[in-house]
């Protein structure tokens, strides 16, 4: 489900639900929570009853997310992002897995336990990433290897797409989409 509204005349935001996951996206900030339907309910009513009313009206808990990619004039691939999702999956909690546009040859960021980076080239839409190298702390088991899919699936990226507007999809030579990621902050 995916809802656009305000509560005010100066608060405005993008509700997005998929799977239990509530996304609510404003001016000021990102927030993103895990939680059942009934409570998802109970915290629009927080941000505002205009919303509430909307996802109600909408019948998001019965309908399929679609999503539409957009047919955008490729353009220079830039700012921070945030891992949503790997190889279609969600991403352990908490465990922060970045990507930041250096420059036009170079991305870094976190894999959720160590720092990586690597080169990186975009013509159009085609994208070229390097061997990411990354240092070599240990964590938990399950995020080491979370930190291996993820690697694995930045290197495996040759090509990137627009979801709904604010979500970037790097997919495989086969079309696959490897990572899903939307925008923390855009570069200056």
């Amino acid at each position: 489900c995916h809802h656009s509204g305000s509560a005010s005349a100066t608060d405005s935001y993008t509700i997005v639900t998929t799977r239990g996951i509530l996304t609510l996206i404003s001016s000021e900030r990102i927030e993103q929570l895990t939680m059942q339907p009934q409570d998802i309910l109970m915290l629009l009513t927080r941000y505002s009853t205009v919303a509430l009313i909307a996802l109600l009206t909408s019948g998001c808990a019965q309908q399929p997310t679609h999503s539409t990619t957009t047919a955008e004039p490729p353009q220079p691939l830039t700012g921070q992002w945030q891992v949503e999702s790997v190889n279609g999956g969600g991403i352990i909690d908490a465990s922060h897995l970045t990507l930041v546009f250096i420059d036009a040859e170079r991305i870094a960021g976190s894999s959720g336990c160590n720092r990586y980076n690597a080169g990186f080239s975009q013509q159009g839409k085609d994208i070229r990433i390097s061997a990411p190298a990354s240092t070599r702390r240990a964590c938990a088991p399950a995020l080491m290897q979370q930190e291996q899919r993820f690697l694995q699936a930045l290197s495996e990226s040759v090509s990137y797409q627009w979801q709904d507007n604010h979500w970037l999809i790097f997919s495989d030579n086969k079309g696959a989409p490897r990572l899903k990621l939307i925008q923390q902050q855009p570069a200056p």
